[in-house]
């Protein structure tokens, strides 16, 4: 996962793939075409990536699943007292 520097609406799930090391931040044309770089020669460091990726995305699945089963719950409850 390649970040840019603004990360404002999504910090938290930023914070958790730099945390995870799963990607790198960028913050311009330059470092964007060195990661790139560096991902695609280093197998190792994008094997490492790619499974550490996989958990957060499961992790922000499960997240955004309660989000929906919230969501529609108070759908539900709102439609049961009209």
């Amino acid at each position: 996962v390649l970040i840019g520097p603004h990360i404002e609406n999504l910090r938290a799930v930023a914070e958790r793939v730099i945390d995870l090391n799963a990607g790198l931040v960028i913050h311009n044309a330059d470092e964007l075409t060195n990661s790139i770089a560096l991902i695609l020669k280093d197998d190792e460091l994008r094997m490492k990536m790619g499974r550490n990726g996989r958990l957060v995305t499961q992790e922000q699945q499960r997240a955004m699943e309660n989000t929906v089963d919230c969501v529609f719950e108070r759908i539900r409850n709102e439609h049961r007292t009209q």
